[in-house]
């Protein structure tokens, strides 16, 4: 009786050990990508052989979060090229979809900034955080738009899916 209690606890103390290990390796397996992702990144600046200083939308990611009302975004600013002067400007997000049968935009506010958030960088800069959108909207895609101090049209313009 005593060899059947010490078997199952060894059991149970195999398959905690077991369920602990495949847990950290779905960590490390994530932070790889992650860290893929990153490569991928400073590669791209590394090697841009456009225009010295040239701001670029270098990548995009949105996901959902629980809360169906409610995205995560990381964008990642780029200044392609040899270095260059430091880029200042505003970064304004946009979502688009339908709201009462209607295609319609809602401008994210971000940092509490109405006109756009402020972003200053040489080579890169990660911007990222959390909006929500109106229960009544089906958010269809995001505007991602850079627009540099001192002007009045954006610089740098892209549409991202935010469908499932």
């Amino acid at each position: 009786m005593a060899q059947l209690a010490m078997s199952e606890r060894h059991l149970q103390v195999e398959r905690a050990t077991r369920s602990n290990a495949m847990k950290e390796m779905a960590l490390l397996q994530e932070e790889i990508m992650r860290l893929k992702e990153d490569v991928a990144f400073y590669k791209g600046i590394l090697t841009e052989r456009s225009a010295a200083g040239v701001p670029k939308i270098q990548g995009v990611k949105i996901t959902r979060t629980m809360n169906p009302l409610e995205y995560r975004y990381e964008i990642n600013l780029a200044q392609t090229g040899p270095e260059g002067k430091p880029i200042r400007g505003s970064l304004h997000l946009t979502v688009q979809g339908l709201q009462d049968g209607k295609n319609v935009s809602r401008d994210i506010v971000l940092d509490g900034e109405q006109a756009g958030m402020m972003v200053n960088f040489k080579k890169y800069r990660r911007v990222d955080g959390l909006f929500s959108i109106p229960e009544s909207l089906q958010a269809r895609s995001l505007l991602v738009e850079f627009v540099e101090a001192g002007d009045t049209r954006p610089r740098l313009s892209q549409t991202f899916s935010l469908s499932d």
